[in-house]
């Protein structure tokens, strides 16, 4: 139940990105916002929480997480709050968008991860993460148009800091614990640099570069193959449904195998629906492909962050992890973009294909922990 519970903690703390696509259709258009804005305010959080994750990841070890999670709690819910208020000033409403950051995917959801890296089968834990991610990602992306047209653009960000205050109420449940001695010693930014590390923590970012890559395009391309634009969003939706499926199988599956096979093998399926992806021509090949992205996506990341873990258990890597995959996920459009000024969709997902091999690869290879 520990794992479940850090799970609900670390879903509430990025609840911002799970609900993303709604929100920025939300404010567009009940707002006077430009897309444009809306787009820099999803950008602009994300990014403040990368900056908090990597400067926590150099003081993991010294780190009250209960503390840390409440604060970055706090800090959310007050964001959230002046969102509610003055949402129509472009300006502030930015500002409190990087404060939400701050506090969310910065230094609560740093925590959390952190927290897990702490427990025995870790890798259960960010199992149960993926899940409830997946899960209440699809739940709030199906309820938030309703909920918005029910209470506003305001009465949204106060449910989002009333989320926020029940995070912070949940967080009293994370550990206090500190390392022994002996761990407090190593510091965190000479495991980041070991070549293990490294290659963890930089497979994770390239491959949400290579995912978001890809799935940032996938409507257009289901378009350009002439499908039926509610048949591409059933495809969609049932290739997240699979995703909820997949992760939870990392529960179910643990760590029998270790963490670097299940992360290998899932990491070539990913390739391999990649390829498909690229190749399909009709419904059912497109329908196939997507469910697949979404099952290998969901099944790679737990893998990924409990390798992390692996590297140092008091959570140094997994924290640096965070940094990597929120820079990856934002760089992912704008490479699948940049390759469109020159090529196709079946290009871009070449390029997805080229980032997920060089993943494989360090996999496979795995450095040696120093």
């Amino acid at each position: 139940m520990l794992h479940l519970r850090l799970a609900l903690i670390g879903s509430l703390s990025v609840m911002s990105l799970l609900v993303l696509p709604s929100m920025v259709g939300a404010l567009t258009e009940t707002t006077q916002m430009s897309e444009s804005v809306a787009g820099y305010s999803a950008s602009i959080n994300f990014m403040a929480g990368a900056l908090v994750a990597i400067v926590l990841s150099l003081r993991i070890h010294g780190l009250n997480l209960r503390r840390t999670a409440m604060l970055g709690f706090a800090l959310a819910a007050m964001g959230d709050a002046g969102c509610a208020v003055f949402h129509s000033s472009t300006e502030t409403f930015l500002a409190l968008r990087a404060l939400n950051g701050f506090g969310t995917t910065g230094a609560a959801y740093t925590a959390v991860v952190a927290a897990i890296a702490r427990t025995e089968h870790c890798q259960k834990g960010y199992g149960w993460l993926m899940t409830l991610q997946f899960a209440i990602s699809a739940l709030g992306l199906y309820t938030l148009a309703d909920l918005v047209g029910a209470v506003g653009i305001s009465g949204m960000f106060w449910v989002m800091a009333g989320m926020n205050v029940l995070g912070l109420t949940l967080a009293r449940d994370i550990s206090d614990s500190r390392p022994m001695p002996d761990e407090r010693n190593r510091v965190e930014s000479r495991i980041l640099l070991t070549p293990a590390a490294m290659s963890a923590v930089v497979g994770l970012g390239l491959y949400e570069a290579a995912n978001t890559s890809q799935f940032a395009f996938t409507e257009r391309l289901g378009d350009s193959l002439n499908l039926a634009e509610g048949d591409i969003s059933l495809m969609m939706a049932v290739g997240s449904l699979v995703g909820i499926a997949a992760a939870y199988g990392t529960v179910l599956l643990g760590d029998r195998f270790g963490h670097r096979w299940p992360l290998a093998v899932s990491l070539l399926a990913s390739a391999l629906a990649m390829l498909l992806m690229s190749y399909a021509d009709d419904l059912m090949s497109y329908g196939i492909a997507s469910c697949l992205l979404g099952a290998t996506w969901a099944f790679t990341l737990p893998y990924y962050q409990a390798l992390q873990a692996e590297l140092d258990p008091q959570g140094s890597v997994v924290a640096a992890g965070g940094f990597s995959s929120t820079v990856g996920i934002a760089a992912g459009p704008g490479i699948a973009s940049t390759i469109l000024l020159f090529g196709s969709y079946q290009h871009v997902l070449l390029g997805s294909i080229a980032l997920t091999v060089i993943c494989l690869a360090s996999v496979v290879r795995r450095p040696r922990v120093d």
